[in-house]
């Protein structure tokens, strides 16, 4: 299981708090896992294999052969259900609510929550509310986003299915 070094959590100081892979030539990856060490997170170089039969995604060893996509997408672009992506270049991108110009792209600020048609207190021409939903992108071994419309708005990196009651 993917995790953090717990002295990284507690005060938000240090580098390298995350768990995560490297690749080389055979993908499998390789784990290095966060660890606290006199206060400190560390992570140990060149890192460990998995064990047989596992592959290193997302920041743990998981069950799965060397050619399966490194990005693993747990809801595959349902904007109902907030999600964390893990990929070669992001330890868990998550889904936000955002808030835009545009009423079908992202052209605005990342927000925890909006209402479509309720202007921002932040700028008044951000009106659209949707969420910048983390994907795995073509290939299946990177990320990206897509901005989806929310009808009725957004909390907490998913579309509210009804209207919030204001």
């Amino acid at each position: 299981m993917a995790g953090e070094c717990e002295a990284w959590k507690a005060d938000r100081s240090g580098e390298g708090s995350a768990d995560y892979c490297t690749y080389d030539e055979d993908r499998a990856g390789r784990l290095h896992e966060a660890r606290c060490e006199a206060g400190r997170c560390v992570r140990p170089e060149p890192g460990e294999r998995c064990p047989e039969g596992q592959v290193c995604r997302g920041g743990a060893c998981l069950a799965g052969q060397p050619e399966d996509p490194q990005c693993r997408d747990p809801e595959v672009e349902d904007s109902f259900i907030p999600s964390e992506v893990r990929s070669v270049s992001a330890f868990g991108l998550q889904d936000c609510c955002y808030l835009s110009r545009l009423p079908t792209e992202a052209d605005g600020v990342l927000t925890d929550r909006c209402h479509t048609g309720v202007a921002s207190s932040l700028n008044p021409e951000l009106v659209h509310c949707g969420v910048y939903e983390a994907i795995c992108g073509a290939g299946g071994d990177w990320h990206d986003n897509v901005y989806i419309p929310c009808e009725h708005g957004c909390r907490n990196g998913a579309c509210l299915r009804t209207p919030p009651s204001l």
